[in-house]
Formats: C-alpha cells, structure tokens, sequence
C-alpha cells in the first residue's frame, strides 16, 4: 500500500471525512486530498499527528504493512472527496492573492478619500481592506470568520467614537423615554444581534474540534479565570477610578478623561468578550472529549 492508500485507509477504519481530518490537522481539505492521491506527501509533524490520531507507528503509517493494518475487508478503490473552493479551505497561494488584492484596494481607497475628504475619511475606509488583507496572510483558516469579527468591532469602535452608540445601550431599553432617540438603541440591538450571530458561527466553525478532558481543566480554568478577571477589572476601575474623578474634574478637560474612559472601556470589554468567546469554543470541545472518551471505554 502506498502513504496515500494508507492514510484513506486508516480514515475510513476511524469513519471522518476528508473535512473531519483536516480539521484535526488543522490543514485545508485539499491537502488531506493530496495525500490520499500520492500527490504531496505530509510534513513530518503532520506524519506524527497522523500516526497518533490512528494509533498506529510511524513505521506503519509510512510502509503501509499489511499485517500491522487490519484490513478485514478489501479496502475500496480511493475516491477523492469533492474540495470546494472557499474562503476557509483556500490554498497558501489563493489567501496570499487575496489578500495582496485587498492592500493593494486599500492603499487605493486611502488616496482616493484622502483627497477627498482629509486624512481621517481615508484611513476610516481603507482601514477595513487593509485589516481584512492582513488576515488573508496571518491565518490559514477560517479567513472569512475572522474578517467579519475585525469588521464588526471596527465598526463597533466607530460607533462608539462618533456617536455614543454601543451595545451596552439595549441594558436601557425598558426604560427609554419618548423624548431619547429610538434608533440609537434600535442600533443597538443590532450590534447585539450581529455579535450573537458572529458568536454562533465561530461555535459551528469548532463543532469538530476535541479537547482531552485532562487538559481542558487548565484551558477552561485559564480562559474563565482571564474573562472573570476583565470583568471585575472593568467594574474596579469605573467604580473607583472615573466615578469618582468624573464628579471632581471641571468641565473644560472632562472631555479628555471622558476619551480615556471610553477607549479603556472598549479595550476591556472586547478582552473579556474574547476571553468568553475562547471559554465557550474550549467548553464545548472539552464536552465533546468527555463523550468520545466513554464511548472509548
């Protein structure tokens, strides 16, 4: 048997698809395609983590000996999954095109509203091409999802800047007056909408992944722990710090420590925002490590 007859092999023996593997591999499902078909071969990390996923040496992952493999039925003819192209299973060389597009669209876009309308207009709408570019090369997976979270919290940012607005604002809706603005806390409700959903896709993108309950204690305690510890942050600091100097400061600089409050606020919040995002993903890995782990036993 060859690398690739093997790897096929040993996959459907453990039932996953070509998706499933890739994505404990964290590869794209089109070199997982590769392999199977003898046109790449995998890098040796990836060799190891094959070897334990299947339990099975390395010896006999790369030989492919017949009597280390037990092959109760012949095994079928391989068949490549179909590997449509997307955004999150994009190849090194489409991510890096596309991401060399939006810099390039960017630095257009900066010129054009430059001249415009001054600096600040060019930098606000070429700021999200130029964010969305650097994603292409900094991630290999999931490109599209962590555009939209970059482009929901620049938006948030602006938001927050230029208007007041945030989602903090929907805490207030049961006692919104006639005579406050209704949009304002209709915008509000959408920003709250849009992160649920943005929260929801990223748990559907790790539906896969597993977590071995022995060390999903300490990620579960670390991430919990930090998003408890921003939260209480965030709660010291405005009881202790900007109440008090909010009632004390005069008008003329009340401007500049109410920036400083905002921009603290903001850092804090998407910290802890995280830091919760990050405990749910790994909470629900961990769960399904349990379950896998007594449905070995």
């Amino acid at each position: 048997m060859t690398l690739g007859q093997t790897i096929t092999h040993l996959r459907r023996q453990k039932k996953l698809s070509q998706g499933e593997l890739a994505d404990r591999l964290d590869v794209s499902r089109q070199s997982v395609s590769k392999w199977e078909t003898d046109a790449s071969i995998p890098e040796l990390d990836k060799l190891i983590k094959l070897s334990d996923l299947f339990g099975v040496t390395l010896d006999t992952l790369i030989r492919g000996e017949g009597s280390a493999i037990p092959t109760d039925d012949p095994a079928p003819p391989t068949v490549t999954e179909p590997t449509p192209v997307c955004a999150a299973d994009a190849s090194p060389a489409q991510r890096k095109t596309s991401g060399l597009i939006l810099l390039c669209m960017g630095f257009v876009a900066f010129l054009l509203f430059t001249i415009l309308g001054g600096l600040f207009a060019g930098l606000l709408f070429s700021s999200p091409l130029w964010v969305c570019g650097a994603i292409c090369f900094i991630f290999r997976r999931r490109v599209g999802l962590w555009c939209a979270w970059a482009l929901y919290i620049l938006f948030d940012i602006y938001l927050a800047y230029a208007t007041g607005i945030s989602r903090g604002l929907v805490i207030y809706a049961f006692t919104w007056t006639q005579d406050m603005n209704f949009v304002r806390l209709g915008v509000a409700f959408a920003l709250v909408a849009i992160l649920a959903i943005l929260m929801g896709c990223t748990l559907f993108s790790y539906r896969r992944a597993v977590l071995p309950p022995s060390k999903g204690i300490v990620y579960l305690t670390a991430s919990g722990g930090a998003f408890l510890a921003l939260r209480a942050l965030e709660y010291l600091l405005i009881r202790l710090v900007f109440e008090p100097l909010f009632a004390s400061i005069k008008n003329s600089v009340y401007a500049s420590y109410h920036l400083l409050y905002q921009s603290v606020n903001l850092l804090l919040g998407w910290l802890s925002t995280a830091a919760f995002m990050i405990f749910t993903v790994l909470l629900f890995a961990w769960l399904r490590g349990r379950k896998a782990l007594k449905n070995k036993v």
